[in-house]
């Protein structure tokens, strides 16, 4: 058991088993569709129980920034979709297993807060997708779209604990410095608002409260103490907090 802020677990997972998944996931040729649709013949399987896959996505998380580091961000992006999206896999399903215990669940949810803090935020273009600003990097899609494409909140729906860190993963990544990295909170938080609004728009209200638009006047922004921002992610906020469907 490890302590620290993003909670307690050694997510049950042995190294050996970990460097397999890690080569399988991401060691993979950048393709135009993703290498899980467009590689022939179709590579095996990967053979693991639903807690070792949540074990294994919950310890790839912890571990992102240095491990992932040797694969470009194509690669991470395809790999991550592949972890998370059900088009690609389903991975993500066993966050609904029953066989999976809910700590173990929970501690992989919460170690999220480190692919946002330690490969979305130094990786990612700080654009902002919501309103068109084209990057080039390939990343900076899983960083906006993570909480479109992952079950994980909707096969927890009955499962308050596990919504609860989802939503702390979220709040976490709005206090990012990359504009990607909130920008993608705040787009998740409005898929939130549909399964767990009490948990959700709290945070939302309270980010609207804490934050001011980064074009006001130099002297208000010092006097209000408040944390500037630009004012494209205030206004999508506010978006979310009313439900917008096109979030």
């Amino acid at each position: 058991m490890t302590n620290g802020i993003f909670g307690a677990y050694d997510f049950g997972v042995q190294d050996e088993l970990y460097l397999e998944w890690i080569a399988y996931v991401f060691d993979r040729p950048a393709t135009p569709k993703g290498w899980y649709f467009d590689l022939d013949p179709e590579p095996p399987k990967f053979e693991a129980t639903p807690s070792e896959i949540v074990g294994l996505i919950g310890k790839t998380m912890v571990r992102s920034g240095a491990d992932l580091v040797e694969f470009t961000n194509a690669q991470v992006d395809d790999g991550l979709s592949y972890i998370f999206s059900e088009a690609c896999s389903r991975h993500s399903d066993n966050f609904g297993d029953g066989t999976v215990c809910l700590d173990l669940k929970v501690a992989a949810i919460r170690a999220m807060k480190h692919l946002y803090k330690d490969c979305f935020e130094p990786r990612c273009d700080s654009r902002l997708g919501h309103i068109g600003e084209h990057s080039e990097n390939p990343l900076n899609y899983m960083a906006y779209m993570l909480w479109d494409v992952t079950p994980i909140p909707y096969v927890n729906r009955q499962v308050p604990d596990a919504l609860a860190a989802c939503v702390e993963v979220l709040e976490f990544a709005l206090h990012s410095s990359n504009d990607a990295c909130i920008e993608g909170a705040v787009h998740g938080l409005g898929h939130l608002l549909t399964i767990c609004r009490e948990l959700a728009k709290p945070v939302i209200h309270q980010f609207l409260a804490t934050t001011m638009d980064f074009d006001a006047l130099p002297q208000d922004r010092e006097a209000s103490g408040l944390r500037p921002i630009r004012k494209e992610l205030r206004h999508y906020a506010r978006q979310a907090r009313r439900g917008a469907r096109w979030l």
